[in-house]
Order: C-alpha cells, then structure tokens, then sequence
C-alpha cells in the first residue's frame, strides 16, 4: 500500500490541511469580495457623429466601468441619489392609470373642494410712503379723502400703483400679513393707512368680488389632473413597498 499513488494523495492532502488548521489565523472565515461583473464590449450608439462626440462617449462610458469596477459607487451619495432618482423614473414609467369614471372624479372633486373654490378678490388703488413717516402718510390721506387725484401722489413702488383681482392670501405673502389687516371690513371707495414690510401705503379699496362656490364643471380638467396625480402617486409608493420586502431594514 505504501507504493500506491493514492495513498500518497491522501497523506499529502491531511498534511496540508493539518498545516492549514495549525497555522491559520483564528476567528470567523473574511468575507469573499463582491464580485463585480464588468461587460468589455462597448457598443457605440449609432446616433453618435463625428470622432470627436464618438471618443468622448467611448472614454466615459470606460471610466464609468472601471469606476464600478473599483467599487468608487459604493459610498457616494450623489451617485445613489442619481442612480435611485433614475429606478424611480423606471417605477413611473411602468404605471398605467386607468381612466378615471366620473363617480371617482365627483367623489375627489367633493373631498377637495376648498381647493377649486375662489376667493373674495380686490381691487385697490396704492399710495406709496417709502419713508415710513406716519405724518407724511396722514398728510396724504387728508388729501386723498378730500378728492384729490392719487396719481402723482407719495412715492413710486416696484408693484404699481393700480392693483386687479388680488386674493388676501396672496397679498399677505407679498406685502406681509400686517398689510392686510382691515382689508375686509374696509369699504369700497374709501382710503386707509396700511403698513408692509415696503413701508406705508394709502390704500383705497376700489372693489370686492365675492367668493365663489367651487364648481365641478368649472374645473373638471384641474380635477382629472389632481386625480391622475394623486392615484399615480399611490402606485408609485406601493410598487417601492413591494421593493422593499427583498430587503432587511436594521
């Protein structure tokens, strides 16, 4: 038996793995690298003209490999932000919505009313005091009560003089919410100091348009976009559920 070929082959592999368990460092087994698989065929896109285009295109798209290659994507965070807002480009575009009936747009459009419903709206003549002065500002709303003619009158602002069919939210969030203070118990045709983060204003309340009940005819359009959206938008964060079961969250 000493002469047969195989029982050297036994002998030399336990001595080897004896070595092996003898001298190998202890603890758990390191962990084998993530293989990354490379293509080294590059295609060039046919719409690619010119050498110089071609070989710009060539050289990035070698970069890009190797960079993967390298594992340089692993632990930047413009990459993943860029390569998880391209999956959620591919989600989207994997999403068919039904039309929509019109019970389901009737039952929307009457949960979000308030969102197609108008506002009362103003018309308003404006009276700039650039320098705050309050003595001035009187001054000149005892001019302008007593009839005389705005134009010429105070100081020229950016926003004009004139202004049409402003809703108060809108002028809150351009003039601060100070301004429009008192704006609806003013009446029409009569002349109030109002203060803004500009400065003074005398403001002449010229007209009120009444509130409007929203109305489904009206918006339909806006209403079947809103619905779109928001059912588009309930798919897209199922389908990123569903993805998210193949993965544990620690």
């Amino acid at each position: 038996m000493l002469r047969e070929p195989i029982v050297h082959f036994v002998a030399l592999g336990a001595l080897l793995f004896a070595a092996n368990a003898l001298f190998a460092p202890k603890g758990a087994p390191p962990t084998p690298a993530k293989p990354t698989v490379v293509r080294t065929t590059i295609v060039v896109p046919k719409e690619l003209s010119g050498d110089v285009e071609k070989k710009k295109w060539i050289d990035e798209e070698v970069l890009f490999r190797e960079g993967l290659a390298r594992g340089l994507d692993e632990d930047d965070p413009k990459i993943k932000q860029r390569v998880a807002s391209n999956m959620q480009r591919v989600l989207e575009g994997a999403i068919v919505l039904p039309k929509a009936t019109e019970a389901e747009l009737r039952a929307f459009f009457e949960a979000n009313a308030a969102r197609w419903a108008t506002s009362e709206l103003y018309d308003f003549t404006n009276v700039f005091v650039a320098d705050s002065d309050p003595k001035r500002a009187a001054e000149l709303l005892a001019q302008l009560t007593g009839g005389a003619d705005p134009n010429g009158l105070g100081d020229t602002f950016s926003g004009g003089r004139r202004y049409r069919r402003r809703a108060l939210a809108d002028l809150s969030e351009a003039f601060g919410t100070e301004f429009v203070a008192g704006f609806a118990e003013q009446a029409p045709g009569t002349w109030a100091i109002h203060r803004s983060r500009h400065g003074l204003h005398v403001i002449r309340v010229d007209r009120r348009t009444p509130a409007e009940p929203p109305s489904f005819d009206a918006a339909r359009g806006e209403i079947e976009m809103a619905f779109d959206e928001k059912r588009k938008n309930e798919q897209l964060a199922a389908a990123i559920a569903e993805l998210r079961r193949k993965y544990a969250v620690e």
